[in-house]
């Protein structure tokens, strides 16, 4: 299942969605109200495995699309030690960025100010150099963590440090039931990753092409990789 979040910053006085169960404002909600929620529903769809008797028999991941929007602050997640010091030090200081629709209107003590035209919700931003998550190409966004679970196949507290992509799920998942991969899916076969403890995936490139960017072509995406 996909669990659907908020993905800008307050646009309706919220900041996260979640259900009555979670939040006493719902479906306004913190973000720790969606990450509880979120922490409840994954228990249910695992003790319905185990209630159904086909835990043993599922492979289970769990891992997210992509870093924090830093821009939201609260109301957004954590990007962790990838600070992404580079962009920091080398962006100029009057570069703020705003949340999904908001723009930079800065007012003397609040440099960072992003308005919300038409609306009277108002935000501070971050400097430009500290955006590393949501939409870039930097780790706070792409090194996502991940879990998986699949009783007498894969060893409790196993760790892996190779790159794997959720590009890899489908091809892994073919695999596993024994039908062939076809040649146009991306991704690669990552079962020895997850049920063998000794293998470690060489360094391999992984590339994403944002089509919805007027600048990105494939053309440009090949002389750009």
């Amino acid at each position: 299942f996909s669990h659907v979040h908020q993905l800008c910053a307050p646009q309706q006085a919220s900041c996260q969605w979640a259900s009555s169960m979670f939040s006493h404002d719902s479906p306004s909600a913190t973000f720790v109200d969606a990450v509880e929620e979120m922490d409840w529903i994954s228990g249910q769809v695992l003790d319905a495995l185990d209630e159904a008797g086909v835990a043993d028999e599922t492979l289970v991941l769990f891992t997210s699309d992509n870093g924090p929007w830093v821009a939201e602050k609260s109301c957004s997640g954590s990007k962790g030690p990838f600070e992404g010091r580079w962009l920091q030090e080398n962006v100029h200081q009057s570069c703020t960025a705003c949340p999904k629709d908001y723009i930079p209107d800065p007012i003397p003590g609040r440099p960072r100010r992003c308005i919300f035209p038409g609306t009277g919700y108002e935000i501070d931003g971050v400097h430009c150099g500290s955006d590393t998550g949501l939409g870039g190409c930097w780790e706070a966004n792409l090194r996502m963590p991940a879990l998986a679970r699949w009783p007498n196949k894969i060893r409790i507290g196993v760790e892996t440090m190779s790159m794997v992509s959720t590009l890899d799920v489908v091809p892994t998942v073919l695999s596993i039931v024994g039908m062939k991969i076809p040649p146009e899916i991306d991704g690669i076969d990552i079962a020895d990753v997850l049920m063998n403890d000794n293998v470690q995936r060489e360094e391999r490139a992984l590339f994403f092409l944002a089509r919805w960017l007027p600048e990105w072509t494939p053309t440009s995406a090949i002389w750009t990789l």
